[in-house]
């Protein structure tokens, strides 16, 4: 038999394609057999993915790392700032668990900031309604200081 090749993670392997098609006829059969090989076999998948990490490293945590981002429906690799190890706001300074990247020029998407969900939230609403909010702000406080 040929060679088995594997572009893009599919495989020209008969016994591969047989299992991924048994795979999408009873996935949750298949989930359940996943998650039971991963309570069986924990430890060994974690030591695993810790040597994977530490072997790279670099992939993990490059200086200028590049990412995939959606710009206007366009999909493109830019380079980020380096994600905080802290895991602080830049925005808050508060500790999150999970912290998103925003940029505000399409068309210079490799500055941002790295900010929280809820200032992620905040600072979109900002950019989107600022102008409507304040101008709205300052004609209702005229309107109510005269009369």
């Amino acid at each position: 038999m040929g060679e088995t090749v594997t572009v893009m993670g599919y495989s020209n392997n008969p016994d591969a394609i047989r299992v991924g098609r048994w795979r999408k006829r009873n996935l949750e059969k298949a989930r359940e057999n996943s998650k039971k090989y991963y309570l069986k076999n924990r430890e060994k998948i974690c030591l695993r993915m810790r040597e994977w990490g530490k072997k790279n490293r670099t992939k993990l945590r490059g200086k200028e790392r590049m990412s995939r981002l959606s710009v206007n429906g366009k999909r493109i690799r830019i380079k980020k700032r380096v994600y905080p190890n802290n895991q602080i706001c830049e925005l808050c300074h508060k500790v999150k668990k999970r912290l998103g990247y925003h940029h505000w020029d399409d068309d210079k998407p490799e500055f941002g900031m790295w900010i929280c969900i809820r200032c992620h939230h905040f600072v979109e609403t900002l950019e989107e309604y600022s102008d409507k909010i304040v101008k709205e702000y300052n004609t209702l406080k005229e309107e109510i200081e005269n009369g």
